[in-house]
């Protein structure tokens, strides 16, 4: 939700038809960005990888959708075209289930009936992720609604950016100054908790890509749950150190900068310990098949058809041992 997003070679292929709620003239549905603001924090969010050009995204293969509410930024994002935004991709998620987070990279006071919005979408498992605001005062709306997450602003040396507002309801942070490509498809520097947010959405959807549907065979449910895939999931997920431990809470930066790496782990912990020992291992790969009444002793055949885990390596395998692969040890011993 942002000033647009114009169609640049990083984001090629990967924007999705959107919406505009920014014009007055009711006729102009254009979902572009004249900006700039919200092709920078699309390109944070999702812009290609490996390709010699701009920069590169945290979620490089997800789609990101424009929902134009702002005409300008940090003018011009009105009340009205906001709510009318929320109702559109509360109706997507009812109609279609392809919108997963929310990136709210604006501040403001608070919008009336947004919080009903917010909480639905919440209880819909869809993250929405909203920066702080740039006043060096307390969390400002939509971040400070309860079912938001609201991201501060860090300095590279890991300390709060002095303009990033801050309290008790701050949940994350991440960097503050950046770069990112404008619409005009070039790099620029990116400043301000407008920058931290869509590092976190990023992540957010990350997250979400690595945890994968329930899935039916012949007809029977695998009894696998979809997996932790909600605000608190993400963000219970997200407060874990590279070594298994767990981040403190701050007023200045809340739970910190997340790990990435150590916040997909979290969560296929969560996923995919199967059998409750603590551990992901090819026994909880067994303890599936065995649910399924499918496993009668080691069958490659196993991993080829019912695969748990999208691959994270091109091996063109997808099971358990992607994730062992890409951590390099095996079994993993879950964090606590």
């Amino acid at each position: 939700m942002d000033t647009g997003i114009s169609v640049i070679p990083d984001l090629a292929g990967r924007i999705d038809a959107g919406i505009n709620y920014a014009s007055s003239d009711p006729n102009d549905t254009r979902d572009d960005d004249a900006y700039g603001h919200g092709t920078s924090v699309a390109s944070i969010i999702a812009a290609a990888t490996d390709n010699g050009i701009g920069i590169a995204g945290v979620a490089p293969a997800v789609h990101v959708v424009a929902v134009r509410v702002c005409a300008q930024y940090p003018e011009n994002c009105q009340d009205s075209a906001i709510l009318s935004g929320l109702d559109w991709i509360l109706n997507d998620v009812l109609d279609r289930g392809s919108i997963s987070v929310i990136n709210m990279s604006f501040s403001g006071s608070q919008i009336p009936g947004a919080s009903w919005y917010f909480k639905t979408l919440d209880s819909l498992g869809v993250i929405s992720v909203a920066s702080s605001g740039n006043a060096g005062g307390s969390v400002e709306y939509p971040a400070a609604d309860a079912n938001v997450i609201a991201v501060g602003g860090v300095l590279p040396n890991g300390q709060r950016a002095g303009f990033s507002n801050y309290g008790s309801d701050l949940d994350l942070a991440a960097p503050a100054q950046t770069y990112a490509m404008n619409n005009i498809d070039a790099p620029w520097y990116f400043e301000g908790t407008s920058a931290s947010a869509p590092f976190i959405s990023g992540l957010a959807a990350l997250f979400k890509s690595t945890q994968p549907l329930d899935y039916s065979i012949s007809g029977r449910s695998s009894g696998i749950p979809s997996g932790p895939n909600t605000r608190t999931d993400f963000i219970n997920a997200a407060k874990f150190n590279a070594d298994g431990t767990t981040r403190g809470w701050s007023q200045d930066i809340g739970y910190g900068v997340p790990d990435a790496w150590a916040t997909i782990y979290a969560g296929a912990c969560a996923r995919f310990d199967l059998n409750g020992d603590g551990e992901i291992d090819v026994s909880d790969d067994q303890t599936q098949a065995a649910h399924l009444f499918l496993y009668r002793g080691w069958d490659p055949r196993y991993d080829e058809r019912y695969d748990l885990y999208p691959s994270l390596v091109p091996d063109g395998a997808i099971d358990i041992r992607d994730l062992q692969k890409v951590f390099g040890r095996n079994p993993f011993t879950c964090p606590r």
